[in-house]
């Protein structure tokens, strides 16, 4: 209040005011302010950073990423993101958005669309070795997204190889298809808590592959 008083400005404060409380009722409002507010969710904090013109350059690329897996009914996520808050069986945007910073050097100079048309197919033929072990619904699974995210640089780096940078579905089964014949079900149905340590397990899988006939 003596801050305001000090103002060279006019400005426009609002106040909520409750009249006729008792003692007791003061206390226990005080007490209710103070020990039962809840944060606004991560989720609808980035979901409006734009509007509030407070993005940097990183979450403006992958809100529109995010956006484009979520709007266009091609995207192998489609029905399944959250933008706003958290959800079962869902990505939100805090997890795509985590899952995305990892693998930023391999996106930053790229555009929104580049970038969701190359994880889109990678995730589409994603979506294709995890059906081979029943588990395609568990792709929103935190820890299996992120590590399979984690993995995208060293697939597109061996599609790119072969293929001259063009990243078609079919070339990433290409690479991905002898990577699910090798790894275990229940990495992929029961994948645990760390996406790295899940991460290093699926690298494994994918080097055990190499051949010199093939390329690396």
């Amino acid at each position: 209040m003596y801050g305001f008083r000090l103002a060279t400005s006019k400005l426009r404060v609002p106040v909520v005011i409750y009249n006729n409380l008792s003692r007791t009722d003061e206390c226990r409002l005080f007490i209710d302010i103070n020990t039962k507010q809840r944060p606004v969710p991560n989720e609808l904090l980035l979901d409006i950073k734009r509007l509030a013109d407070t993005e940097t350059n990183e979450e403006a690329l992958l809100k529109d990423v995010f956006d484009l897996f979520d709007k266009d009914p091609d995207s192998p996520l489609f029905g399944l993101m959250s933008p706003s808050e958290r959800a079962p069986g869902k990505i939100s945007r805090v997890t795509f958005n985590a899952a995305v910073k990892a693998i930023w050097p391999a996106i930053s100079d790229s555009t929104p669309p580049s970038v969701y048309e190359a994880l889109s197919t990678y995730l589409h033929a994603c979506s294709g070795g995890l059906r081979r072990h029943n588990a395609v619904g568990n792709i929103t699974n935190r820890t299996l997204f992120r590590a399979l995210i984690l993995l995208f640089p060293t697939v597109a780096e061996r599609v790119s190889d072969r293929h001259d940078g063009r990243f078609t579905t079919a070339h990433f089964e290409e690479v991905l298809e002898p990577f699910f014949q090798r790894i275990k079900r229940n990495d992929v149905l029961k994948p645990g808590a760390s996406h790295v340590a899940l991460y290093e397990n699926f690298l494994k899988a994918l080097r055990s592959g190499f051949s010199i006939n093939r390329g690396a």
